[in-house]
Parts: C-alpha cells; sequence; structure tokens
C-alpha cells in the first residue's frame, strides 16, 4: 500500500478562495513618468449570436487561410540581427544528448485525460487558446475554428470563427482568445478583424449567456483603429478583474509598431446584452511592445484596477510593470508604471526539428502568460538563459508590494528548444505558489511536442513530462527552404477550478503526420512527488523481452502497482546513452512498450527504465543475431 500513497494528493484545497482579493495599494512610482493618456468613455451594443454546429462527425470547414506573416516587433531590424548572430553560434555547435536535471520539486504533473483537439484546416500558427468552466465545459480555439468539448473529450461544437461570428464585412479572423470569468460563471471569446487594413481593423468580444456556451453569446465590435491614425490592431491579451474585463493589443501602422494599447471595458454590460461602456489607454509610458493583463488565479477575481507587464522583445535587464490603480468608474484612476531591473534575458536562434532543414521561428522574448495571486504576479515567456542561442522558460515572480523580482529558467541548453510558454496555478490555497507551465519542445533529433513542468513554491523544478510527442516535422507555410516555419505563438492554459485537486487543462500545437500542425488537449494534475527510494520496481519475472535476439521489433511488457512517469533509455554496450525512447505516464497495471529497431547497427545494448530518475529495470538485448 506504501506505493498508493505516493500520489496523494493534498488536503488542504478547501483553502482556496472563493471570492478573490482586494487589489493591494502600492507606492507610486519614486521617480515620475510622462502619465499614459486615457480617451473618454465609449459605447459599444450587442448583436445576438446564437451559432449553430457544422456536422460533428464530418466537421466541414471553409475559411480563409489566415495570414503567415509574423507580427512584427518593436525593434524588428535588431531582433533579426540578434537571431541571426546566434544562428550561426547554433548551427556551429554539436548538438548534447543528455537529459533535463534530476528533479527537485516537492510535486510533479500527471498526464490525465487527454485527447485530440481542433482540427487545422489551413493555419500557421495554430494560436492554441483555452478555457474549462467549473462545470467542466470546454472551449478551445484555434486561428480557424472553435469548438466546445466536455472533460471526456466529446465534442459537442465546431465551427468556423467567421461562421461563428457571421459577421458583415468581418472575413480575415484571426488571433482568437478565451477565458473563463469564474466570478461571473460566464466565458468571454475574443478575435479581431486580420487583414492588416485600419479601415477594417476590429476587435470582435462576446460574452457567453449563461455557463454552457450552447446557448447563446452577445458580440460587441469595437474599432481596431480607435485612435483614427491609420493603424491596425494586432497580438491580443485578454483578463478579467472584479469589474472590468481587459484587452491589450498592438497598434500598427503598415508592418511598423506605433505604440501599445489597452481597452478597459465594464464587463457587466457585456453578460447582459446590454450597453457596453469601455475606454483605452494609449501613449503608455516606457513605450512596451505586447502589455500582458493579469487575472486572478483562481476561483474569483481581484480588483478594483490590475497589474499588467511588458518585456522588452529584443531582451534587456528591466521588464515593465504597470498598475492600473482602479476601475474607469473612479476619478482618481491613475495608470502608475516602474522600470524593474531583472537577471538579463534575450532573444534566441530558431529551433531545429528531426528530419528537415526547415526551422521554426522561435520569435521573441516578449512576456506570453501570467495570473496575479496573493501579492505575487507570475510571468513566464521563452529567452535564452545561458546565452547559448538554445530557448528556455523564463519564470517570474514579482511582489507587487516591494516590486523585488525572483526569476528562475528552465531548459537544456545545447539539446532541445523550449519554447511559447504558458502558465496556470497549482495552488492549494492563497499562500502556495507553485505552478504548471505547458510548453512547446522541438531539436534536430526530435519532432515538435508538447510537455509540462511543474514549479513548486520554493521554486524549485520537476522534470517536464511528454504530453503528446511529434509524428512528423512541419513544412506548411512558405515554399521557400530557407523561411523558417511559424511555431507559436501562444500555447493555451486555464486552472480548472471545479476540480477537487489543482487540475489543469491546456491545448497546444505539435507536428502531425501531414507535415502540419495539430492541436492536442490535455488534462494534467498536481501530485506529490516521491523520493527515488519509493519508486515502485517491476516485480521479478514480469518484465518480458522478445524477440530477442531481434530482427525489426523489440517488444517488452511489464507489470505497475500504480499510475508513474517514466523514462525509457537505451544505452550501447560502453555505457553510453543512443536514445531516450520514451518520456511519459505509465498505467497502472499491464503495460506494453515496443520500438522499431532498423536505425540499431549489430551489436549488444541495455534498455533501462527509470521511474522518478530512479532505475528500475535493466535488461540486456541483442541486435544483429551476436
Amino acid at each position: 500500500m506504501k506505493h498508493l500513497l505516493l500520489f496523494l494528493l493534498p488536503c488542504c484545497t478547501a483553502s482556496i478562495s472563493l471570492y478573490g482579493q482586494n487589489k493591494p495599494v502600492i507606492p507610486g512610482p519614486t521617480v515620475p513618468s510622462e502619465a499614459a493618456k486615457k480617451s473618454a468613455p465609449l459605447e459599444a451594443y450587442a448583436f445576438d449570436l446564437s451559432p449553430v454546429s457544422a456536422d460533428l462527425d464530418w466537421m466541414p470547414a471553409l475559411s480563409g487561410k489566415p495570414r503567415m506573416a509574423p507580427e512584427r516587433s518593436k525593434d524588428y531590424e535588431k531582433l533579426e540581427a540578434i537571431k541571426a548572430e546566434k544562428q550561426g553560434i547554433k548551427s556551429a555547435r554539436l548538438q548534447k544528448n543528455f537529459f533535463e536535471p534530476e528533479s527537485e520539486s516537492a510535486i510533479t504533473p500527471l498526464l490525465a485525460r487527454n485527447f485530440s483537439g481542433n482540427a487545422n484546416n489551413g493555419s500557421s500558427p495554430l494560436d492554441n487558446s483555452i478555457a474549462v468552466s467549473n462545470g467542466g465545459w470546454i472551449v478551445s480555439v484555434i486561428n480557424t475554428n472553435i469548438q466546445y468539448y466536455n472533460v471526456n473529450g466529446q465534442r459537442t461544437f465546431t465551427n468556423t470563427i467567421e461562421n461563428f461570428f457571421n459577421f458583415a464585412g468581418i472575413e480575415d479572423v484571426c488571433d482568437p482568445l478565451v477565458l473563463y470569468d469564474s466570478e461571473a460563471d460566464r466565458f468571454i471569446f475574443f478575435a479581431q478583424e486580420c487583414s492588416g487594413d485600419p479601415k477594417n481593423s476590429h476587435l470582435l468580444i462576446s460574452f457567453s449567456k449563461s455557463n454552457n456556451p450552447a446557448q447563446g453569446w452577445w458580440l460587441y465590435k469595437l474599432s481596431g483603429n480607435p485612435r483614427n491614425n491609420n493603424t491596425w490592431f494586432d497580438y491580443p491579451k485578454m483578463a478579467v478583474t472584479t469589474n472590468e474585463l481587459l484587452i491589450s493589443g498592438n497598434s500598427y501602422n503598415g508592418e511598423d509598431f506605433e505604440e501599445a494599447l489597452l481597452f478597459q471595458i465594464q464587463k457587466a454590460g457585456g453578460y447582459s446584452g446590454g450597453k457596453l461602456v469601455y475606454q483605452y489607454w494609449y501613449s503608455m509610458p516606457g513605450n512596451p511592445h505586447t502589455v500582458l493583463p493579469l487575472g486572478y488565479a483562481l476561483s474569483g477575481s481581484y480588483g478594483p484596477g490590475a497589474y499588467l507587464v511588458a518585456t522588452e522583445t529584443e531582451g534587456a535587464d528591466y521588464i515593465h510593470f504597470y498598475d492600473l490603480t482602479n476601475d474607469m468608474s473612479a476619478s482618481d484612476e491613475a495608470l502608475n508604471y516602474y522600470k524593474l531591473p531583472t537577471a538579463p534575458y534575450s532573444p534566441v536562434a530558431n529551433a531545429a526539428q528531426k528530419g528537415t532543414s526547415r526551422l521554426l521561428d522561435n520569435g521573441d522574448c516578449r512576456a506570453l502568460s501570467g495570473f496575479y495571486l496573493d501579492t505575487t504576479v507570475h510571468v513566464v515567456f521563452h529567452t535564452d538563459p545561458e546565452n547559448n542561442s538554445w530557448n528556455g522558460i523564463n519564470y517570474l515572480r514579482i511582489n507587487v508590494l516591494t516590486r523585488k523580482i525572483s526569476s528562475s529558467t528552465f531548459g537544456l541548453a545545447g539539446s532541445y528548444d523550449y519554447s511559447y510558454p504558458a502558465i496556470a496555478s497549482l495552488s492549494t490555497g492563497n499562500n502556495d505558489k507553485s505552478v504548471m507551465i505547458g510548453f512547446c519542445r522541438s531539436s534536430e533529433n526530435s519532432y515538435p511536442e508538447i510537455r509540462v513542468v511543474a514549479c513548486d513554491h520554493t521554486m524549485s523544478w520537476s522534470s517536464s513530462a511528454l504530453v503528446k510527442a511529434g509524428v512528423n516535422y512541419v513544412d506548411y507555410s512558405s515554399s521557400n527552404s530557407k523561411d523558417s516555419e511559424r511555431w507559436g505563438d501562444y500555447t493555451g492554459m486555464a486552472r480548472w477550478l471545479g476540480a477537487a485537486t489543482p487540475t489543469v487543462w491546456m491545448s497546444a500545437a505539435y507536428g502531425a503526420g501531414n507535415n502540419e500542425w495539430s492541436t492536442w488537449i490535455a488534462e494534467v494534475k498536481r501530485v506529490n512527488s516521491a523520493t527515488p527510494s519509493d519508486a515502485t520496481s517491476i516485480p521479478e519475472g514480469s518484465f518480458k523481452l522478445y524477440p530477442n535476439p531481434g530482427q525489426d521489433l523489440f517488444r517488452t511488457e511489464f507489470t505497475l502497482d500504480e499510475a508513474l512517469p517514466l523514462r525509457i533509455v537505451l544505452y550501447n554496450a560502453q555505457g553510453a546513452s543512443v536514445k531516450t525512447l520514451f518520456e511519459g505516464h505509465a498505467q497502472a497495471g499491464e503495460n506494453v512498450f515496443s520500438f522499431n529497431r532498423s536505425n540499431l547497427p549489430s551489436g549488444t545494448y541495455v534498455l533501462s527504465v527509470y521511474a522518478r530518475s530512479a532505475l528500475m529495470k535493466s535488461v540486456k538485448l541483442v541486435v544483429g543475431g551476436e
């Protein structure tokens, strides 16, 4: 029975706040900065949406092919020069083959229910976003479509985003985002018009009429060129507070970055289908590129006001931190700005993938995902943690009272690129800072895959766990082999607040068999980590390996007392690692693992099975009849 106890979850989840928190009042900037500007209050009116699902079996879909050009950063030429220099460094170095450091975390991710997600009908990148209600409704969106599921993976709705909105004059729709507002028990779904034409730039914001997305939505259309200065809106971010919805984005004049914008929207009108009152902020101090508004991590919300962050896309040793001090209805509302020092960060060269010279676009260093909880802001983005040209995850915790930053990175420089992370809380209460981070990973020896990693309260990392292995490389968006393939732009991750134990749902892109991206949706749970000495052993006599000697296929069968995270590694006769064949979870009971030996020259090998970094079993095998 002792092995079963390893996966018992903490019993203190009842301490999670049901009502959120008041937002702390923090001192103003020590050095006054130029004040941000805001518009007068504006209004928008609702359109009634009752979208009908396409056929759930055939899922026919026709939509315009989304644009493939990457959104240009604030200093695009500088970014490209840095990446080009690092590409040369990366190409000159031999890729290493070694494991991530052993886990020091008190928690570990456990992959639970998972299934194939939104069908890709011509999108690159996919731009995954996901939300899950307390009651277990899942809304998943990518650049071309929106789908609803229950937590058992049953698809209940599918349609293109264009057909969902069915809005005259809006045909080029992209960059979808979805979130669940636990305080209102409703969903909010956002997309934007993506032609790059200032005359037709619009924000499309829909509020679900109930906690069931199938019962209809209220739609509002806001101008993406609110200053009427020949600009268009791109790269949105979204969060909710107690009373408001915040949507940020970048304003462009042609291909050139103009400024960041922040829309501040009273959400009550949206949920009732009434008048939507809003304002927008512009001329933000620090001249940020991609401002990330931060929602509340657990049930409920925080406010009035909100926190926002921005990183420098081309790298820096500081971040931009913003304190929106109140709701838009308050006469004393301000947007205070702080420039906070942090460990240096920088962009990297593009990522390799197995089987092709086509590289994956690693983008830049913009803040990608975050939340607020108990005086702490949590933020993730990707960066070059060792100045070694390989991407890793950069995780920041910002104390909003002291404005001090704690940072930690996770990656494997010289081996894999860890890119496009998203973060959600794994907290068992307001004072627990544990998080789950989902991300994409690729290397010259692996296809683009989806993984997760946990970081506990003490900022100690677990080993990462495989969510979905890549099936093939991606070569889709350009006929020019020298062009990089779009990868991100973001991964979807959301805390499931209706679960009895800390659980997240995520959606992300992996390399599919048709050389395109596909979406995988997964439930990942928090479990207690165990020391290596507690790892379940495989009982003697239950490990079978055949044929041995082998010609084409090796297969091994074994039995486990409980579900376990496993790593299966093949070594040569000298003890050097030949290939990590598997990283993921095995189920309790009987398991079958097989692999093709066609890549192996004749010789003697050792197949080793590890659980939680502890060796469980090693078996000699022979190739070629030795």
